[in-house]
């Protein structure tokens, strides 16, 4: 501690560290420094650590003994300037840092503080001690965390994509309306004209094939009013429909639906595993349904990359999305969904919800989709 002594002696602060009075006390100096919840570090010109407070070393977390002497930039990342120790060797020509600073440049800047593979962000401040003759002595850095505040200012963002999402949806669901509609009449009167048409052909000679085919017609029929009632309830439900009682596997069935002719026109094959002793859960059908949706379009996506991919060999192989419902405890369901594309790396894993990340090349993709989906789970509670 006899620079820190010296420093107290021999010197005079830039700015603001303290009255002359202040100064002549050293316990009183330390003991203050020590009581400030914002972290503390007094450096050297060489960019050495001489001094960390308690907070210092809470944040950083590690002792004195093991900080003293280590260069400041081996603990502050995200950064506009970068120096070295060789750099600030000189006590002859300003250092990068003071240069930096007499410019301006580094007062209430954000960085962020390194512990092994955890980044803490911080606002940073650095000041300057300098001696009677206004000779630089030390670096005093002041940090304060603003972990809370960052987490805040996501979700906020997260708050204002979602709100803008809902309103497209429900902009989306008002048009849905009159497009079912339009679709269901002419449905309603086909189906009539098949089935007067079988009842004719039920007479004897006519061809079985034939009556086949008015069958297969109807198939067709019945999976475009599935698609079409999916619409419709889906556009139907509004954020008023807050939470109530829901058949898990009713909303995978319509998510299901809602893509499956997309799907299809891929091959790409969907395997939804149903339970029927799954308890129902209290949500909003609107937003499980639009993140199972979601989920199924990403798993979409992964095969379309994966097809174009030059380094993908096995084109051949068939292209499942499997969806699993585990329950959990009487009262929770786990949604499974996989497929047989090309994975993740760990870095992207890392950053898959964080708000506008996207990994797509075609620029068809906002990079919100998995965002919004922790989004609305989180607020369910899951």
């Amino acid at each position: 501690m006899e620079k820190v002594e010296t420093m107290r002696r021999d010197t005079v602060p830039l700015s603001g560290v303290g009255d002359a009075r202040v100064l002549r006390d050293y316990s009183t100096t330390v003991a203050i420094l020590e009581s400030v919840q914002d972290v503390i570090l007094i450096a050297g010109t060489s960019g050495r650590i001489e001094y960390a407070n308690r907070s210092a070393l809470g944040l950083l977390d590690t002792k004195l003994d093991s900080l003293l002497g280590h260069c400041i930039d081996e603990f502050i990342t995200d950064c506009p300037c970068e120096w070295a120790s060789d750099t600030l060797s000189s006590a002859n020509k300003p250092s990068g840092v003071l240069q930096y600073i007499n410019s301006g440049i580094l007062d209430n800047i954000e960085a962020g503080f390194k512990t092994g593979d955890t980044i803490t962000p911080v606002y940073l401040s650095f000041n300057l001690v300098q001696d009677r003759q206004n000779r630089v002595q030390y670096i005093i850095i002041t940090a304060k965390d603003i972990t809370h505040q960052k987490r805040l200012e996501k979700e906020l963002r997260q708050h204002q994509v979602s709100t803008i999402s809902r309103d497209r949806l429900q902009a989306l669901g008002e048009l849905s309306v009159g497009l079912v509609h339009e679709i269901s009449q002419p449905l309603s009167i086909l189906r009539l004209k098949l089935e007067m048409l079988l009842k004719q052909m039920e007479a004897p000679g006519e061809p079985e094939k034939n009556r086949q085919i008015v069958r297969d017609g109807f198939q067709l029929i019945d999976r475009m009013a599935a698609t079409i009632d999916s619409m419709r309830k889906f556009s139907h439900q509004t954020e008023e429909n807050i939470l109530s009682a829901v058949n898990v596997n009713a909303m995978v069935e319509n998510a299901v639906n809602l893509v499956r002719a997309d799907f299809e026109r891929r091959n790409i094959i969907i395997q939804a595993e149903k339970d029927p002793n799954l308890p129902y859960i209290l949500a909003n059908p609107l937003y499980i349904e639009q993140v199972l949706v979601n989920l199924l379009a990403n798993a979409r996506d992964a095969f379309d990359e994966r097809d174009s991919s030059d380094g993908y060999e096995d084109r051949d192989e068939r292209k499942i999305v499997r969806i699993s419902l585990v329950p959990k405890g009487g009262e929770w369901v786990e949604i499974h969904i996989s497929d047989n594309a090309m994975g993740m790396p760990h870095e992207v894993v890392r950053k898959i919800f964080d708000p506008f990340f996207s990994t797509r090349k075609n620029g068809r993709n906002t990079g919100m989709g998995l965002s919004i989906c922790k989004n609305i789970i989180d607020s369910l509670g899951g």
